[in-house]
């Protein structure tokens, strides 16, 4: 048995199949649970089916886009953390929550475990300038951790199977033998899911109505083993690549429902009617969602760095 009083931020889809199901294994539950007051009737339901014993304190909807948390969500749970001896925190909220919880959690010194991404503002897919915050973000992250010696572990779960765990020994075998670098690397992934137009405005597991999607979902595993397999750290630093080009390109829903049409659902689904969505496409309630599919390509070299996005 592992002695730990754990805070968990979020019990949504994913935190029940991981950190509910992980730490039933090593014989702990919980002590405290945090979630949005919206979510307070799925949480209680959960409780009582599985038969689990804990607190909850559940955060007004008015917080839930904050980048900081408010000074009355930071009392109340500072009263809870000292009540209940909060050891460690996991945080597994909607990605535009995890920059307030992190701060939160880092100046109490209270060892955190947060899902991917690190951060992720809103409306990052579509504004520049809030594409610039998750540097600024990770940037002040990394100075509070430097400030009050916290530990933060960021899940990303995929790096660990064996295959890519076998790969990854694989490559950094040959790049400490011959010192080259890796030169190509293809990464393609597929979930196999498909949205209706109705689901993409209201939908709030894996959402595209923040502003962000795909590459915040599922593929940011990629991303991460992307950078896992590169081994730059193996590399004598002569030949380590100090810029890049990056070509981008995404598919939107904004081109889903362009591309199929309010007639190719009336005759997929013809006893349902998607009208109400297509008077919100024709409008452009869909152009600032997040994507749904990206395709990028990205090379290293040793010259100025340049960015190309379409």
């Amino acid at each position: 048995m592992i002695e730990a009083h754990v805070l968990l931020i979020g019990l949504g889809p994913h935190s029940k199949r991981i950190y509910m199901r992980s730490m039933k294994k090593l014989g702990l539950a919980p002590k405290l649970i945090v979630d949005l007051i919206e979510q307070q009737e799925n949480v209680e339901a959960y409780l009582k089916e599985h038969g689990i014993q804990t607190n909850t304190y559940f955060v007004p909807t008015k917080e839930r886009d904050r980048e900081t948390l408010s000074d009355k969500v930071c009392e109340d749970l500072d009263k809870l953390i000292k009540k209940f001896q909060i050891s460690h925190a996991v945080i597994s909220t909607e990605p535009k929550a995890h920059y307030a919880y992190l701060q939160y959690f880092i100046t109490r010194k209270i060892p955190t475990l947060t899902d991917k991404p690190i951060t992720c503002p809103v409306d990052v897919a579509n504004c520049e300038r809030r594409a610039s915050l998750i540097k600024k973000q990770y940037n002040n992250l990394l100075s509070l951790i430097d400030l009050h010696k916290t530990k933060v572990v960021v899940q990303c779960q995929r790096r660990y199977d064996i295959r890519y765990q076998w790969i990854k020994s694989t490559v950094t075998d040959l790049i400490k033998k011959y010192k080259v670098p890796v030169h190509n690397i293809q990464i393609y992934h597929s979930d196999g899911s498909f949205w209706m137009p109705d689901e993409m405005l209201v939908r709030e597991n894996h959402p595209y109505k923040h502003g962000y999607g795909k590459l915040f979902h599922s593929g940011y595993h990629f991303i991460d083993l992307l950078t896992m397999m590169l081994s730059f750290e193996d590399l004598p630093p002569e030949k380590r690549p100090t810029s890049f080009d990056l070509i981008s390109s995404h598919f939107s829903p904004q081109d889903q429902l362009f591309s199929m049409d309010e007639k190719f659902y009336e005759t997929v689904f013809p006893n349902k009617t998607y009208s109400g969505e297509f008077e919100k496409w024709q409008t452009g309630k869909y152009k600032k969602l997040g994507e749904l599919d990206l395709t990028t390509i990205i090379q290293g070299g040793g010259k100025e760095v340049r960015l190309n996005f379409n």
